[in-house]
């Protein structure tokens, strides 16, 4: 093989390998923000959106999930406009993905209400 095969192999490699970034800095976002590491913890959580989104796989309800933890928290920090937009693309994601995920929908719906109380629209 020569450059084009390395290449080949590179590309796939970084794919695997962000098939489990994402949920690891998904995870460890969630611990950093138990452990009261707020900056660290969205940090955590943006990263590990742009990750899964780079991975090709943006429309996940995976991602849903990364993207409502994400709003949470910038909720939480009082970034009412940023919270809202993760609420906005969470639902999206949801709405588009198979059955069953009434329960992630419902929290992403009350998500985005709390985020339109607090002066996120």
């Amino acid at each position: 093989g020569g450059p084009a095969f390395l290449i080949t192999r590179v590309a796939l490699r970084a794919r695997r390998l962000t098939a489990v970034l994402g949920p690891s800095l998904y995870e460890y976002g969630l611990f950093l923000w138990h452990t009261q590491h707020r900056d660290e913890a969205l940090a955590a959580f943006r990263e590990a959106v742009d990750v899964r989104r780079a991975s090709g796989a943006s429309s996940t309800p995976q991602v849903a999930l990364i993207e409502l933890a994400y709003g949470e928290a910038l909720l939480a920090s009082g970034v009412a406009a940023g919270a809202r937009a993760r609420a906005v693309a969470a639902i999206a994601r949801l709405e588009a993905a198979p059955q069953g995920q009434d329960a992630a929908l419902a929290k992403g719906r009350a998500l985005l209400e709390r985020c339109d109380g607090a002066g996120g629209k």
